[in-house]
């Protein structure tokens, strides 16, 4: 199989989903995140995802469990047919026996994240920090809950990027040239 797949942890508030985005179009390759993913389900497996807010708790979190099983199915499959970026979703671990996959992290320095999340989402800094701190603990919690690892160790990773020193464009061109690295290295050219 000579398809590579890149998969993205990130920290919210490090611009990852943009330079995910502009990594897979330097390398011409696909991008695909939780919502892209939503949309190419079946259209059942799309009413299951849309109907887990109408559940109540208990069920939803079954629901979601199978729903989560679905979609990382939906992915090893794609990893068969083509080259892609992925983010999040617990990739790294869930893809982790694929040849030819990349794993990458990114963050940022706390208050450049913080400066980030103010002027996107338009409010305070105090609410920004808060922001930050719950939705990272809450991709935490995920990836050790499906996973039994610890969400963005240092060592589960090919390469980790701080954006904060280099900057999205720079970074997104980091991964593409170390994708480049790679497929030399592996054999591929």
């Amino acid at each position: 199989m000579d398809n590579i797949i890149i998969t993205i942890s990130r920290g919210y508030g490090s611009n990852g989903v943009a330079i995910g985005k502009l990594a897979a179009k330097l390398l011409g390759i696909n991008y695909y995140d939780d919502a892209s993913l939503r949309e190419m389900a079946s259209s059942w497996l799309r009413r299951a995802m849309d109907d887990l807010d109408d559940l109540p708790p208990e069920d939803a979190e079954v629901a979601y469990e199978d729903v989560f099983r679905m979609q990382i199915g939906q992915v090893r499959e794609l990893s068969e047919r083509e080259s892609f970026v992925i983010m999040g979703r617990a990739a790294d671990y869930f893809l982790r026996d694929i040849p030819n996959i990349i794993r990458i992290s990114i963050h940022s320095d706390f208050d450049e994240c913080v400066t980030t999340v103010a002027e996107r989402d338009g409010i305070s800094r105090e609410e920004a920090a808060k922001k930050i701190h719950s939705i990272d603990a809450q991709r935490a919690e995920f990836y050790q809950r499906h996973t039994g690892s610890l969400w963005n160790d240092p060592m589960s990773f090919d390469l980790t990027l701080n954006s904060s020193s280099i900057g999205s464009v720079s970074c997104a061109e980091l991964i593409a040239r170390y994708v480049d690295i790679w497929r030399r290295h592996h054999g591929f050219e």
